[in-house]
């Protein structure tokens, strides 16, 4: 204006938007924290009929949120996998306690029985809104990528992202666990390798290679045993060391138990000192259930 540059400035009033933006933060937030009461509400009805279901799928939640989170999977989707894990075995509130309990192998009619938790679960939640497929995840945890799994013999990519991710850490724990009618590894260690040897039959091979980096070669809990002859129990996993976690030893090199247990970090140990091998719980008499860990 006249020769002089000017500048001009446009001021707008957001208060509005802010507002608006704060509000829906605010609505998200609560259906997440709905959807968290909800499935709580679910899991103490498993709770109170089956201690060890419940427990369970803690823990497979904890693995299936580990895995999503080595994918960098974004939060939402996390989030969805583990309130999908929480209740993967809802349906067995189906099964009648004396199949779930029971101290024999399965008979085939009980079997074919016991696999129905699925549908039941899928039936349970198929119209509730979720904003993630919690039913159908439900539905296919325990379908393979060969197609022996059940119920509908789906393969391949024909069973949904989140439930091939809820099936692989389904299946690690349930190799650790004492039940009649599925097979116990006992040994951590052992069951990431039994998990790698099925990668590509049975499991995807990138998720299961993500499952191992993210619970380490010898996850927390695996008993070890080091080239000097001590015995340890795993009890944080090194990120960026996998062959060099902390542990917490038991045994000295003679096998005997020590009087103080002694925490011992690889890392920070002499390349001199290696783990040797995994060791199966039992061997040496020890029983973890002992070690206030």
């Amino acid at each position: 204006m006249n020769g002089d540059r000017v500048i001009q400035c446009n001021i707008r009033d957001i208060t509005s938007r802010k507002i608006a933006e704060s509000k829906l933060i605010q609505f998200q937030q609560d259906y997440l924290r709905n959807m968290y009461e909800m499935v709580d509400a679910l899991t103490k009805v498993i709770v109170a009929r089956d201690a060890y279901t419940y427990q369970h799928q803690i823990r497979v939640a904890n693995l299936a949120v580990a895995i999503a989170t080595e994918m960098n999977l974004p939060i939402y989707a996390v989030e969805g996998l583990k309130l999908a894990a929480l209740i993967h075995d809802i349906g067995k509130i189906s099964i009648p306690m004396e199949i779930l309990v029971k101290p024999l192998a399965l008979s085939s009619i009980e079997k074919e029985m016991l696999h129905g938790h699925v549908q039941a679960g899928y039936d349970m939640l198929k119209s509730v809104n979720f904003q993630w497929p919690i039913a159908q995840i439900i539905y296919q945890h325990h379908c393979r990528l060969d197609g022996s799994g059940y119920p509908n013999g789906l393969k391949n990519s024909d069973i949904s992202f989140f439930a091939r991710v809820a099936g692989i850490a389904d299946s690690f724990d349930a190799m650790l666990s004492e039940r009649p009618y599925t097979r116990s590894i006992k040994s951590p260690h052992k069951a990431v390798n039994e998990l790698y040897d099925l990668r590509g039959k049975l499991f995807q091979s990138e998720m299961v290679e993500q499952f191992i980096q993210s619970v380490g070669i010898y996850p927390s809990g695996s008993l070890v045993e080091l080239n000097t002859g001590e015995v340890g129990v795993v009890i944080s996993v090194n990120n960026l060391k996998r062959l060099r976690p902390t542990l917490m030893l038991i045994l000295d090199t003679e096998k005997k138990k020590m009087e103080k247990l002694t925490e011992l970090s690889l890392e920070k140990t002499s390349a001199d000192i290696f783990i040797s091998h995994g060791v199966s719980t039992g061997t040496y008499d020890i029983d973890l259930n002992d070690l206030f860990i």
